[in-house]
């Protein structure tokens, strides 16, 4: 059934703190405190962004995954090129919001991928073979490699992850999840899509069956509460699938195909709780109805031709989306 468009308000607004344009926010959906970087600095709100606080002028990292249950809990880390094959260095936590951080034992080169949001002791990850969990806060990380006649990630390196959440049969004022959904690229820049329903013992691969297979996979995003509902991007386009996997939709139309780098090189989507779409391309703000065929690109605002990678908003302020741009931080409002 089609849902009623959420229209974005324009012009759209930079956000500034202490004069300064910010550069970056980082946040939860499932929590009201949201992290920017200014001027270099690194500042904290507790209430979607009303208020805000410095916490540091001299941050350790510039790039981190916050917990959702306890945001004063943050992992940073990368791996290097996986082409090269060049030493990574070990993953960073913080219990303080950011003020300190520590080195993590055994996680050379794993990138912090998502975490649990009720279960902080939660946390998933990757390197450039195989998906890691941890258990107890990044204390000790175990490999989830398929041991299927598949094996997907001897061959596929995973890019992108998000959750379905279902209610948590223990406390059932807090969520589960339901499966853990992962893309994953090739070297030949072929990909995937897989879920795993039991933190990554055992994996099942939904990615449509087309050849050639979807190339340059980028991003993907869920409905968090619904399992039927998938979208991921490739370099031509957004595959969706309204049940779980059995049957694949291609939506194009609106995007711009005709760049260089194929789709205005599609970074970043997100499922917003109106139904909409929203995703962020090498040239702006594009949005559609959840089942829509047709990409609408967001006009008439400063980020038009920037280069927006990455989308936030809260379940308690969800009208007032952050991007992160090329630009620097724009808001945009939106009718629910």
């Amino acid at each position: 059934r089609e849902i009623p468009t959420a229209t974005p308000e324009v012009p759209a607004s930079a956000l500034r703190l202490d004069g300064y344009w910010v550069q970056k926010v980082i946040g939860d959906r499932f929590s009201s405190v949201i992290y920017a970087f200014a001027n270099g600095w690194l500042y904290r709100s507790s209430n979607d962004g009303a208020t805000w606080a410095l916490l540091t002028s001299m941050p350790v990292v510039d790039d981190f995954v916050m917990n959702a249950d306890d945001p004063n809990i943050l992992f940073s880390g990368n791996h290097n090129s996986c082409a090269d094959g060049a030493p990574s260095g070990p993953m960073l936590k913080s219990t303080n919001g950011g003020l300190s951080w520590f080195e993590l034992p055994d996680s050379n080169g794993l990138r912090p991928l998502i975490t649990h949001p009720f279960k902080p002791e939660i946390i998933v990850a990757a390197d450039c073979q195989w998906l890691y969990i941890s258990e107890d806060g990044g204390n000790t990380w175990r490999p989830r490699p398929d041991l299927s006649e598949g094996a997907l990630w001897h061959t596929y390196t995973i890019v992108s992850a998000a959750a379905v959440y279902t209610e948590d049969t223990e406390n059932p004022d807090d969520l589960a999840w339901l499966r853990l959904y992962v893309g994953g690229q090739a070297a030949d820049g072929s990909g995937i899509v897989a879920y795993t329903a039991d933190l990554g013992q055992s994996w099942q691969q939904i990615t449509p069956d087309v050849h050639p297979a979807p190339w340059g996979m980028s991003t993907i995003a869920l409905d968090p509460f619904n399992a039927n509902y998938n979208w991921f991007a490739d370099r031509n386009g957004v595959w969706y699938t309204p049940d779980g996997g059995m049957d694949w939709r291609f939506t194009y139309e609106g995007l711009n195909i005709d760049k260089p780098e194929g789709a205005g090189a599609l970074l970043f989507m997100v499922m917003h709780p109106t139904g909409q779409i929203y995703l962020g391309t090498e040239h702006g703000l594009y949005t559609k109805v959840f089942d829509g065929l047709h990409w609408v690109k967001v006009v008439d605002t400063a980020f038009d031709q920037a280069r927006v990678n990455g989308i936030l908003f809260t379940e308690t302020n969800a009208n007032l989306l952050y991007l992160n741009t090329s630009d620097g931080v724009q808001l945009v409002r939106i009718e629910g």
